[in-house]
């Protein structure tokens, strides 16, 4: 079979390979530390959303009963809180994989280009440009 067709394609659907992911790692690996505290954050926020239903638990069962007013505006303080802590560190957290995925986006397409540029002029000799972009 020619190579330098156009009517002839790839096969582009690959089944899954465990392989493929592990490569991915190395890419995720530079950037371990944001990657890291951006998972804390995601966990802090997801502790400080789990406040709030314990604290509704206390207004309903003790503040309410007993028709303490002041507790009961406390706990809506510190739901308040919760719910400020807990966007505050839901927006970090997005924000750090948002940086963490361009980062990764652009050395992966950065590595590509050097692969690019090493190779050598029969592969794109023997290619048409549409298969190599």
């Amino acid at each position: 079979m020619a190579r330098n067709r156009f009517d002839v394609d790839e096969t582009l659907e690959t089944p899954f390979n465990i392989k493929h992911l592990l490569r991915a790692g190395v890419y995720i690996k530079r950037h371990k530390q944001k990657m890291i505290l951006s998972l804390i954050f995601s966990a802090i926020s997801a502790a400080c959303a789990l406040v709030g239903p314990k604290l509704i638990e206390t207004a309903l069962n003790v503040a309410v009963p007993n028709r303490d007013y002041k507790m009961l505006f406390i706990l809506a303080g510190i739901m308040l809180l919760s719910i400020l802590l807990s966007i505050f560190f839901s927006v970090k957290r997005s924000r750090y994989m948002t940086v963490v995925g361009q980062a990764i986006i652009y050395d992966i397409r950065k590595d590509l280009f050097e692969h690019l540029q090493r190779l050598s002029f029969q592969f794109y000799d023997d290619r048409p440009h549409g298969k190599i972009l």
